[in-house]
C-alpha cells in the first residue's frame, strides 16, 4: 500500500505513507503509523499510539504510553519504554540505543 491507509483495523503487509486506525498491524512500515495499538515487524518512521511494538525500528521514533522494540536505532518517548538494545532495557519517559552513548574509535 502506498499512500494513506485509514480504517478501524488496518492489516497491511507493506505501507509507504501513513496508516491511521484503532489497530494497525503489518510487516514493513515506511512512514507514520498512528493507532491505539501499532504492531509491525520493521519500521522506518514513526509510531504514535497507546502501545507501539516492533521487532526492528531502523530510524524514527516511537511515541506512546508503552513502546516496545526488540532492536532499535530510534528514540522512544513514553511512560514505559522497552528496548533490548537500549541504554537500559526498560526505562521510563525515554529510551535510546546504547550505541548512541558509545565513543567511536577514531583513526
Amino acid at each position: 500500500m502506498i499512500g494513506a491507509d485509514i480504517g478501524f483495523v488496518s492489516l497491511t503487509n507493506y505501507v509507504r505513507g501513513a496508516q491511521l486506525a484503532l489497530y494497525g498491524h503489518g510487516d514493513v512500515m515506511h512512514g507514520a503509523q498512528a493507532a491505539l495499538v501499532n504492531i509491525n515487524r520493521n519500521v522506518i518512521g514513526a509510531q504514535v499510539g497507546i502501545y507501539n511494538g516492533t521487532d526492528l525500528m531502523q530510524q524514527g521514533a516511537q511515541v506512546g504510553i508503552v513502546n516496545n522494540a526488540k532492536s532499535s536505532d530510534a528514540i522512544q518517548i513514553g511512560l514505559i519504554n522497552i528496548m533490548d538494545n537500549g541504554f537500559l532495557p526498560v526505562f521510563p519517559f525515554f529510551n535510546f540505543p546504547k550505541e548512541w552513548t558509545s565513543s567511536k574509535d577514531k583513526k
